[in-house]
This record gives structure tokens, sequence and C-alpha cells, in this order.
């Protein structure tokens, strides 16, 4: 459960279960269950659930003994998102900044 707590406040580190309940549609209360001090796990709809949202990466991260190729993905998406992040970042700096 660390590993999965881990992820999801990595990724929403302000407001985490209201923002994983507004992406993943699994009620504020049972996602806070999850990111306690004695956490319960997900069941498997809201794990299909939260892998709906957040794919190989969230498993990778919520598997004890994380199988290469699953931990393969997990990377391959995570170098994606960079990749995507970085391009917005060269859009802005190209056609400057504005809010």
């Amino acid at each position: 459960m660390q590993g999965l707590r881990r992820f999801l406040t990595d990724r929403h580190p302000l407001k985490t279960a209201e923002c994983v309940s507004g992406q993943t549609g699994v009620p504020v209360k049972t996602v806070e269950r999850w990111l306690s001090a004695n956490p319960s796990e997900p069941s498997g709809i809201n794990m299909v659930r939260l892998y709906i949202v957040y794919r190989a990466p969230l498993l990778a991260a919520a598997l004890v003994n994380c199988p290469d190729w699953l931990n393969d993905e997990a990377v391959a998406a995570k170098n994606a998102e960079l990749d995507r992040r970085m391009e917005d970042l060269k859009a802005q700096k190209i056609m400057g900044w504005r809010e």
C-alpha cells in the first residue's frame, strides 16, 4: 500500500483524495482510506478504475515485486510524459509566456 499511496501523493501533492476521486470516480472517502495511516486496499473494480487513469506506472508502484516488463512500461510512460512536458515548455519559450 505504501507504493500506491506514494504514487498518488506524488501525482497529486495537494488535495490528493479529491484529485484522485475526480479523475477516477472513486468516492473521496474511499481514497482517503487508501491514504490513511492504517490503509485499506482498493477493491478489484477500484484498481481497474485507477489503472484506466494512471496505467502501468500505477501498477508498477503498487506491486511489491514488479515484473521487469511492467517496470519497462512504467518507465516508457514516464519518459513519454516528460517528453510531452518538454514540448509544452518549448512551445511556451517560442511563443513567449502569457497568462
